[in-house]
């Protein structure tokens, strides 16, 4: 059993990198086709509106998380 751990996480550590490695692919090649993705009309009064809500849901969800793992 512990070498199928094993294998396993192996196969993780390789996946993660290449998500990142796809991810930062992704934002160089809409960089040079697109221009920045970034763009200045984007930024109105609701994005600091927005992040607060996705960072309070985030808390909350993390917050779960953390008291489900410590009851089993």
């Amino acid at each position: 059993m512990m070498a199928a751990a094993s294998g396993t996480l192996v196969v993780w550590r390789a996946v993660f990198p290449a998500l990142g490695v796809l991810m930062v692919g992704t934002l160089l090649y809409t960089c040079f086709t697109d221009g920045s993705p970034f763009h200045t009309e984007l930024l109105t009064r609701n994005v600091p509106e927005v992040l607060l809500s996705f960072s309070v849901d985030d808390i909350g969800v993390e917050i779960s998380l953390q008291l489900s793992m410590f009851t089993f």
